[in-house]
């Protein structure tokens, strides 16, 4: 009887370290172990009235590139004055003990990570929106055309990749193989090259482009 009792109680005590309390967004920033070993922190926003009988569009919001970068924290606020309707957002952090998100290990455990959330919120074989704002840009990017089956669209805002060197002709062609829709929204239009297969939009808030992913995922 008392190992049975034990058993019960570890089991709750690990069922509570999935979640970590947060000042910034309590009860909404959750960890996640990935089948490599990989861990992350991540803030999960779902529609006030949430109803898991309902379908909704899955939203990650990528901010950071390295560790220390220290967007999350002001992304987690500007994302919980939203309205959120038919949209579910995953924000997550540089995975814990790493230096950046730019490993092979990293992007299957994000992958990982993703369908953890389209199978306890989402639908069967559901694709997901990636969100890259300002640093995020290039961690959008990796993933628009590393995991390309499983993103639906992808939207830039601010983003800081297109000054880079490294942001090039082969870099966009890449790319485009991926056939995903991309959405940009910054103040100028770069000119380094034709890049007329990305849309290209005035800037907007984290709120608007939002708002528009939920309008297009409708048509």
């Amino acid at each position: 009887m008392k190992k049975i009792i034990f058993l019960l109680a570890l089991g709750l005590i690990s069922a509570v370290s999935l979640t970590s309390f947060d000042a910034v967004h309590n009860e909404s920033v959750y960890q996640f172990k990935a089948f490599n070993g990989i861990r992350f922190e991540y803030g999960l926003l779902l529609p006030k009235d949430y109803d898991s009988a309902k379908e909704y569009e899955i939203v990650a919001v990528l901010c950071e590139v390295h560790n220390g970068d220290n967007a999350w924290e002001s992304t987690m606020k500007q994302l919980g004055s939203i309205d959120l309707n038919r949209t579910i957002l995953i924000v997550p952090k540089v995975p814990i003990g790493e230096e950046s998100w730019g490993t092979h290990p990293i992007h299957h455990a994000f992958n990982d990570l993703l369908k953890s959330v389209r199978k306890s919120h989402g639908q069967a074989n559901q694709k997901f929106h990636l969100l890259g704002f300002e640093a995020g840009h290039e961690v959008a990017f990796w993933w628009t055309y590393g995991s390309s089956e499983l993103i639906s669209s992808t939207s830039i805002i601010n983003g800081h990749l297109w000054k880079e060197k490294r942001w090039d002709k082969k870099w966009y062609d890449n790319l485009m193989k991926s056939k995903v829709p991309i959405y940009a929204y910054e103040d100028h239009k770069p000119s380094k090259f034709d890049m007329s297969k990305i849309h290209f939009n005035t800037s907007a808030s984290l709120v608007k482009v939002i708002k528009e992913i939920e309008v297009r995922s409708k048509q």
